[in-house]
């Protein structure tokens, strides 16, 4: 707000202070004189900011102690205390041939999801919806939203739960999934080492402002060719833009339009790229497309999806893999620092373990072929590859995959990517998970410790909850098929469904799902999310 000095004579400013029952929750910022004078026709701003420290409706005042006629100025405060757990999504469209739609599942209480959308016109009508504890409730983001917009969304649970975006599309150019769980909360900084421009993709960033105030966004790029350009653009406040990564000019350092000049431009094999705020925090996610490439097995026009990570790391995990004929993976390790970092690759595969060490350059990326074992992989025909990274300087890593490959329903061309954890937890929960018929969920758990670790894992259907309970070896991974009744999977006909995996030793989940519908068609992947208490 701003006090403004309308008398003949200077404002003699004694005191602002916050009073009233809940005026701890509340707190105060100005560049107000107190204890001296402001001058006529001169004025201050005073910021206020609620802070909630439990739920419900919040009140105090805000007083101005002053010599102006009428005594001092007082302003009544309110707010509402909505407090539990944040998840955040930048990605989301709800064009022709888009279907968006946010999984939320609360496991032990019922309470309410309050969902906050932003589009690139500006804030959304905020939607409440009610929980009941143990059952996943289906949001339909393109109702809530209408059609064509890009769209941005904030859930705030006001129990303990879980929240995953799924879309399914099918435009005539891409047809597959993206699946994520969403950031716990907005952050200045977002790192992605995995990008391309080449003619067989289509890349992305998706860029949140949830503030009440603009902010001005960097993007620093680091490519194969040593090129660093830096593009800057002001995001307005309470919305949603989209840059497209193979539009711009790779040798400008700009002011840029985000769907015009932002980019680093096409051809360009290797992307990497940091989104950074001066200011507020935001949130950046990377969608990429397939443009009908063929990696060997036959083409694919899925797509995956990427929050970033928030700051590079020395350790890095990822509980999926594979190097069965028909999949081709990837890590692409980012090194946006100063320093050349020495890093070390250690596989957990069907044979046991290995070891592959590889020098990363200053501000550059390098791509590992796990499928190739003269090109710091494992080779071909694993089942199951997990991967524990370590480096002697912070870095980025992530694990894209492209797959064609039958999973007995049907062949699924398809896409996932996944930013590594950088840490191992012993709780995670999703909440968008099938086992309809041609849905083929997995839960792949990485045991990278030295002792065996005793997991749970809780099924949440319709229903009831189904519980089943098995042992990791250490030193392995192990893959659970949600869709059979065996090896800790639920079995068949399961939709919607909701998943929270326990364990005794930290370990690491992901959810890997396959389908051949139509209408669900593709290859989706993400992490758990672990909460900072109990379910």
């Amino acid at each position: 707000m701003t006090l403004t000095s309308t008398g003949s004579g200077p404002l003699q400013i004694a005191s602002i202070t916050l009073t009233g029952a809940n005026a701890s929750e509340f707190s105060r910022e100005h560049d107000c004189p107190t204890g001296g004078s402001l001058a006529s026709g001169s004025h201050c701003t005073i910021t206020v900011r609620f802070s909630p420290q439990t739920s419900g409706d919040k009140s105090a005042s805000l007083t101005i102690a002053d010599n102006a006629s009428g005594g001092n100025q007082v302003v009544p405060l309110t707010g509402k205390g909505i407090l539990g757990t944040s998840f955040y999504f930048a990605e989301g469209f709800t064009g022709a041939g888009f279907q968006e739609t946010l999984s939320i599942l609360t496991p032990s209480q019922s309470g309410t999801a309050t969902i906050d959308y932003y589009t690139e016109q500006g804030h959304q009508p905020t939607v409440v919806r009610s929980l009941t504890a143990g059952h996943v409730l289906l949001e339909d983001v393109n109702a809530d939203v209408n059609a064509g917009h890009q769209v941005s969304a904030r859930v705030i649970l006001s129990v303990p739960g879980v929240v995953e975006r799924v879309m399914h599309f099918n435009n005539g150019t891409w047809l597959g999934s993206t699946d994520k769980v969403g950031a716990p909360a907005p952050a200045t900084t977002w790192y992605f080492a995995e990008g391309s421009t080449l003619s067989a993709f289509a890349e992305y960033l998706s860029i949140q402002n949830p503030n009440s105030s603009e902010v001005v966004v960097d993007l620093t790029y680091a490519t194969d060719r040593n090129q660093h350009p830096v593009k800057t653009l002001t995001v307005p406040a309470n919305t949603r833009i989209t840059v497209v990564v193979g539009l711009g000019n790779l040798f400008d350092n700009a002011n840029c339009a985000p769907l015009v000049s932002c980019g680093v431009g096409g051809g360009v094999v290797g992307v990497s790229v940091q989104v950074k705020s001066r200011t507020l925090p935001i949130v950046a996610e990377r969608p990429m497309y397939v443009m009908h490439y063929n990696f060997g097995y036959g083409p694919i026009a899925d797509g995956h999806d990427a929050l970033g990570a928030n700051a590079p790391s020395t350790t890095w995990n990822f509980a999926e893999g594979t190097t069965l004929a028909g999949f081709n993976e990837y890590l692409t390790l980012q090194n946006p620092g100063l320093n050349d970092a020495s890093v070390t690759l250690t596989y957990l595969y069907d044979l046991g373990t290995k070891t592959v060490t590889v020098n990363v350059p200053k501000q550059s990326r390098v791509t590992a072929l796990v499928f190739d074992a003269s090109n710091l992989g494992v080779g071909r025909g694993y089942v199951g590859v997990s991967t524990a990274i370590s480096s002697t300087q912070p870095i980025v890593a992530e694990r894209p995959m492209y797959m064609y490959f039958n999973f007995g329903t049907g062949p699924v061309a398809g896409a996932h990517v996944v930013v590594g954890a950088t840490g191992l937890g012993t709780l995670f929960g999703f909440a968008a998970a099938s086992t309809a018929v041609g849905e083929n969920d997995y839960l792949t758990i990485q045991n990278s410790g030295a002792l065996d670790a005793n997991v749970t894992v809780d099924y949440y259907t319709t229903g009831a909850k189904v519980t089943k309970q098995f042992v990791v070896t250490h030193s392995t991974r192990r893959t659970v098929l949600v869709f059979s009744t065996t090896g800790g999977g639920l079995g068949p006909g399961f939709s919607p469904l909701g998943i929270v995996v326990s364990s005794d030793k930290p370990v690491l989940v992901e959810k890997p799902t396959y389908s051949s519908n139509l209408a669900t068609y593709g290859a989706t992947d993400t992490t758990g999310y672990t909460p900072a208490g109990a379910f």
